[in-house]
């Protein structure tokens, strides 16, 4: 999804991931501007179904997969 790292976001991917019959996976895309915040994720940063990548939907190199950044 896309802006998982701000408030809103972060909390839908949190809930998602937090259900006890989840089968999901979720990929966060986030440019961690203004309100994006890794902080906001690391609650799930370990969860087997959680990746996350860092980048703009307007630049053509972001769906290149970035390792988790502190």
């Amino acid at each position: 999804m896309t802006g998982g790292a701000g408030f809103i976001g972060s909390e839908y991917v949190r809930q998602l991931l937090a259900r006890p019959d989840a089968t999901d996976s979720v990929t966060v895309l986030d440019a961690l501007t203004y309100s994006g915040v890794e902080a906001n994720l690391e609650p799930v940063r370990d969860h087997p179904g959680f990746s996350f990548h860092r980048g703009d939907t307007t630049a053509a190199t972001s769906a290149t997969p970035r390792p988790w950044t502190r």
